[in-house]
């Protein structure tokens, strides 16, 4: 396998290096921002009855679309921004909470998160080839759960490489038996996203940082903001060739050193012209593939 901590990065590269502490086994990046953001709850009211299928309706610059499966007796109703952002701020009920940010190049801005597992969670959305955008809590599902109004939004919705969406929610820990009545709140969520034939799926800490390719995973991203010049884009179309994908140590040695080639690899993975398989971790042969490339 590749040992990374060999490679010697550059310190220059955002947000973390091989030198680092975090990557020598020391304290954890800082997440917090220096900024803060005045968040105040956002109130709805009890879901209506059943409406219409596809009718939708707009307040001010959020639209609420019928969601219901009648066939099998759910009424629920989904809230939306008309601009696409988020449907609610970070918030911790009436507090003001400090927050942090992560640069996605994928999407073009920056991204607020509430704890490390939302931002490891972006690392995963940055690097996946699978992924072309996301956005944070797109929508709030309104429904009715034991004959009490309830709300559901969703962290993440990722738009797919095939014109797909998926959607995300990151818990820090979930334990079934102690809380009861947020999983069967989960449970009516995943049941309503599987009915209009959309993925869901729920992550923690443990499933994020379990992953075999995590830690690369944040490596790749520390380099996303990393340039890709028409030269380099070149060299890489002569690497291919004909072929669809090439060892991983043909494409960095096309470059002046394994920690410039991996850095431009890296960079050219967030940006979806190539994509890489991490599912048994990196070595020099793992396969690099095109993708926009």
């Amino acid at each position: 396998m590749l040992n990374l901590s060999d490679l010697q990065f550059s310190d220059s590269a955002p947000e973390l290096s091989a030198r680092s502490p975090d990557w020598a086994g020391g304290p954890k990046l800082p997440f917090k921002s220096d900024r803060t953001i005045d968040a105040s709850r956002s109130v709805t009211g009890r879901i209506g009855r059943a409406r219409p299928a596809a009718r939708s309706r707009a307040l001010g610059d959020t639209i609420i679309t019928d969601f219901s499966v009648p066939e099998l007796g759910l009424i629920a109703t989904r809230q939306s921004r008309k601009d696409g952002g988020p449907i609610c701020p970070l918030d911790a009920g009436r507090q003001t909470k400090p927050v942090g940010f992560y640069y996605s190049v994928k999407c073009g801005r920056f991204m607020a998160y509430r704890s490390l597992d939302e931002l490891h969670a972006f690392y995963n959305a940055e690097v996946d080839t699978e992924v072309v955008s996301y956005r944070l809590r797109p929508h709030t599902l309104e429904f009715d759960l034991y004959g009490r109004p309830c709300e559901y939004t969703p962290s993440r919705e990722e738009t797919l490489s095939d014109g797909g969406a998926r959607i995300r929610d990151v818990k820090e820990a979930l334990d079934p038996a102690h809380d009861s009545s947020h999983t069967a709140k989960l449970e009516r969520a995943r049941l309503l996203y599987r009915s209009h034939g959309i993925p869901f799926d729920v992550e923690d800490r443990d499933h994020i940082e379990a992953l075999p390719s995590f830690k690369i995973i944040e490596h790749i991203q520390a380099y996303r903001r990393t340039s890709a010049t028409a030269g380099d884009l070149q060299c890489v179309r002569e690497t291919f060739g004909d072929r669809r994908s090439v060892p991983f140590i043909e494409v960095r040695d096309r470059f002046a050193s394994a920690p410039h080639g991996f850095a431009k690899i890296s960079a050219m993975i967030v940006r979806r012209l190539v994509g890489i398989n991490l599912s048994d971790g990196l070595s020099h042969m793992t396969p690099i593939f095109r993708v926009r490339l």
